[in-house]
């Protein structure tokens, strides 16, 4: 799989008077591509977050998420078919990798003979729609049990500017494993925020 990046449908920042592009232009395969060195000049903020939980270990061998270290600094993309010097986030089962949406990684081959087994989840800012769209998936009685905390992280709430934000700790909470869940958690990547 090629290095990618999950943050590709926010418009680049442009200079006054700089064309810009319409949110519906915006694509994948039209992206501004270069080395992942630390821009000069602005680039968006950081408005998701990727959580992959490893049910079974994640080893090179089977296929660990490549990732490459400060390419989130960078504001671009990365050049198809260009080799680049990639962390592997190797970690046992029970184990968490945590990158922020503009970091370039991708799957590794699996070259073993078992599967790589995870739980990918997507964490993003209150103004943009989650991957899966609970207000419409939820049975309306699982809806009605929640309390109106499950509900804001669920999307249930309408974000706006006046909208109190969540304070920090909610973010950390909803990160980390419920009591028994599996061993100690451990995160082997990227921070979720620029530094």
């Amino acid at each position: 799989m090629p290095l990618h990046v999950d943050q590709w449908f926010m418009p680049h920042p442009v200079a006054p008077m700089e064309d810009y592009p319409r949110p519906s232009d915006i694509s994948r395969s039209e992206q501004k591509s270069g080395d992942p060195v630390t821009a000069r000049h602005s680039i968006n903020p950081p408005v998701v977050c990727n959580v992959m939980f490893a049910i079974t270990d994640f080893t090179v061998e089977n296929g660990a998420t490549r990732l490459v270290p400060g390419s989130h600094r960078s504001g671009l993309h990365p050049v198809p078919d260009r080799d680049y010097g990639v962390f592997y986030a190797e970690v046992p089962a029970g184990s968490f990798v945590v990158w922020e949406g503009r970091t370039w990684h991708a799957a590794s081959f699996n070259t073993a003979d078992s599967p790589r087994v995870g739980i990918t989840t997507y964490w993003s800012a209150p103004f943009i729609r989650q991957l899966l769209n609970f207000p419409l998936g939820l049975r309306p009685e699982v809806a009605d049990a929640l309390t109106e905390h499950e509900r804001a992280l669920m999307g249930f709430k309408t974000w706006e500017i006046s909208t109190p934000r969540l304070p920090p700790r909610v973010v950390a909470v909803a990160l980390r494993p419920s009591p028994g869940y599996g061993s100690a958690a451990t995160s082997n990547s990227a921070s979720c925020h620029a530094a």
